[in-house]
């Protein structure tokens, strides 16, 4: 599960999804009244996915149109982890973004060029560089969208 440190609340948010699987620490958007993964920089993030969905085996699992799934929300001030892109410099303190290019599609960044959304802070090691992209790092979701 996503969540790092439980300030306010439990298990998140339960919203609708589209038909798709969905991955823990993952940027999603509200669209057409349901929550899809971030493939833009200037989506508009609503929450962060608190687990993936599996299927018996543990492989992702798709989901149908309309099933619900928790999410962490913007501004809701709770620590989780969140999927950043890879080679990110992560500082304590750093202003966390929504991810650059279509190949980190739901994965964050530490790059607010060309109108990223802002979703929160980076509050873990003090200086660090994400690996590989998906890797999940504690992001405190202190930014309303």
């Amino acid at each position: 599960m996503a969540l790092v440190q439980d300030r306010f609340q439990q298990a998140g948010t339960a919203l609708p999804v589209t038909a798709i699987a969905i991955y823990e620490g993952y940027l999603y958007k509200w669209s057409s009244n349901q929550m899809t993964v971030c493939t833009n920089v200037t989506d508009t993030v609503v929450g962060i996915a608190a687990y993936s969905t599996k299927d018996a085996d543990g492989d992702a699992k798709t989901m149908t149109a309309g099933d619900k799934v928790n999410f962490f929300l913007l501004g809701s001030g709770l620590e989780v982890n969140v999927a950043m892109a890879a080679s990110e410099a992560l500082t304590t303190g750093c202003t966390i973004y929504n991810g650059q290019t279509a190949g980190t599609d739901g994965h964050a960044s530490i790059d607010n060029s060309n109108s990223a959304t802002a979703i929160g802070h980076y509050y873990g090691d003090a200086q660090t560089t994400s690996s590989t992209a998906g890797t999940l790092y504690p992001v405190t979701l202190d930014i309303f969208p």
